[in-house]
């Protein structure tokens, strides 16, 4: 998770960041002397995990109920004197339901919680927390998960630091399937192998600017949620899209009203391979109609991120678009149009 100021470009939204993630804001009145680092990862479980130093590395499970100390000042930038620490918490291969609580070691675990997460989830949170005097942090975790933490920043004092809701224009992907529908093997994967391509596209159009969306860990987040609607209810429903976006938004709490949405559906509905709606917000793939190629991909998001028809590709004097193909023809709309948050 990267942090970073936030500055306004007409009503455009920029995001200056330094990777490609949810981007915050760091807030403090006063003086601030909170140092932001190049993010470094300081503990990966996973058996091929990797970290800055080789230290909590392919350490394994951690066990439903157990806790861990990990070490964190005096390593990936953090200052041996730091007394907080600013940290990207990612849980993946989650054995059931659970929440993982971050807190220093020398104090006593709270009742309360930093990251919830479901069965087979990988879902990342940011999380600020003291240090113990030894500069640890316990992390535990009440079901079995592989846990990987980076560290982002730290504060050698023990000013308040908040970060805010993440900006609304980062864009989570979701793969939504009907309640009578099968999930395909594999289908995550090439949806965010799609939305990397849509990245790099707009990275060789801009010097290296693309819209953000969530990230698990080294991928791109895609939360699989299944509807409540069936296949032949989104087929048949003239308002498919605005059906879907409630019922994500009524089994995923997380997914408030103002969460941009990339839906993936496992289906078909209407006609068009893509709609967006900006008042969902959402943008809605229905991959039974149409593969979600990188243009299609790329399309879509433009509007979601606030590209009206007008500055859409083969818009006509009379506003809107009547014609598609598969070539690239966003980078028509000019400099001055493109809309993006970036990384």
């Amino acid at each position: 998770m990267a942090f970073a100021a936030i500055a306004a470009l007409g009503s455009v939204v920029w995001i200056a960041v330094t990777q490609t993630n949810v981007a915050r804001t760091i807030a403090r009145d006063g003086e601030s002397s909170y140092v932001a680092l190049v993010p470094a990862r300081l503990m990966d479980s996973r058996v091929d995990g990797v970290t800055i130093d080789g230290l909590f590395a392919r350490t394994g499970l951690l066990v439903g109920g157990s806790t861990v100390a990990l070490g964190v000042a005096g390593r990936g930038g953090v200052l041996a004197n730091a007394s907080t620490a600013v940290m990207n918490v990612t849980v993946t291969d989650a054995a059931g339901a659970g929440f993982v609580t971050m807190y220093p070691c020398d104090a006593p675990k709270p009742l309360a919680s930093n990251l919830n997460y479901s069965p087979g989830q990988t879902i990342p949170n940011a999380v600020i927390v003291k240090l113990s005097a030894a500069g640890t942090v316990c992390a535990y975790s009440s079901n079995t998960v592989n846990l990987i933490v980076d560290a982002n920043g730290y504060d050698i004092n023990d000013s308040t630091i908040t970060i805010p809701a993440p900006h609304p224009a980062v864009i989570q992907a979701v793969y939504a399937v009907p309640s009578d529908g099968i999930e395909v093997a594999g289908r995550t994967t090439a949806i965010a192998s799609e939305i990397t391509a849509m990245q790099t596209w707009y990275d060789s159009q801009t010097g290296g600017l693309h819209p953000l969306f969530v990230r698990a860990a080294d991928t791109i987040s895609v939360v699989t949620v299944r509807l409540s609607e069936s296949k032949s209810a989104v087929r048949n429903d003239p308002n498919a899209v605005s059906t879907v976006n409630s019922s994500l938004r009524l089994a995923k709490p997380q997914f408030t009203s103002d969460v941009r949405l990339a839906v993936f559906y496992e289906g078909d509905s209407g006609s068009a391979c893509g709609i967006t709606y900006r008042m969902g917000p959402i943008s809605f793939f229905p991959i039974g109609n149409c593969a979600p190629t990188t243009y299609l991909v790329t399309h879509e998001i433009t509007h979601l991120l606030g590209a009206v028809p007008a500055c859409a590709p083969h818009a006509t004097p009379g506003g809107g678009h009547v014609i598609d193909d598969n070539r690239p023809a966003i980078r028509k709309a000019g400099p001055r149009r493109r809309v993006f948050v970036y990384g």
